[in-house]
């Protein structure tokens, strides 16, 4: 079964948080049906997601509020999370910030998760880095060095089952 990993943007909008944008709260979500028909794992690291919100210096009350949002929309669909070593993972974060093969920590540390669970796909819309082709080609020699698996980093929409 392929092993599908949602960073936090995508997580965000399957969750309906973000208003703007709701063309991508569709895409997601119909994504996310093979889940519901047992196609497909859903995989997902609440660990890096608590790492994401606070780096994004959001105040407390608003990490609690999306967290708790978070939960709910997980009960929704059948999913696996994944909290592999997270030790291990900041540290496989900081070697991909330190290479500059990822630039933001909060990425590193999703991008970090789903290669350790070794994950598939994983679902992003950050056209800024990591959907650039340079920055895949930078992760999967650094990944294949360190005998890591890399999953292939799309767009939501770009995920055929």
């Amino acid at each position: 079964m392929l092993r599908v990993y949602l960073d936090v943007d995508a997580l965000s909008y399957a969750s309906g948080l973000p208003k703007d944008e709701v063309w991508k709260t569709d895409v997601i979500r119909r994504v996310l049906e093979p889940a519901r028909q047992g196609k497909i794992q859903i995989v997902v690291s609440i660990a890096a997601v608590e790492v994401s919100i606070t780096e994004s210096g959001a105040p407390r009350e608003m990490t609690e509020f999306y967290l708790i949002a978070f939960r709910r929309f997980l009960g929704t669909i059948p999913y696996r999370t994944v909290e592999v070593d997270v030790e291990r993972a900041i540290g496989l974060a900081r070697t991909y910030l330190r290479d500059k093969v990822i630039m933001k920590y909060e990425n590193a540390v999703h991008i970090a998760m789903a290669c350790l669970a070794e994950a598939d796909y994983f679902l992003t819309w950050n056209e800024e880095h990591l959907l650039k082709k340079k920055a895949m080609v930078k992760l999967s020699i650094l990944n294949r060095k360190l005998g890591i698996k890399t999953p292939k980093i799309i767009r939501p929409e770009d995920l055929k089952v």
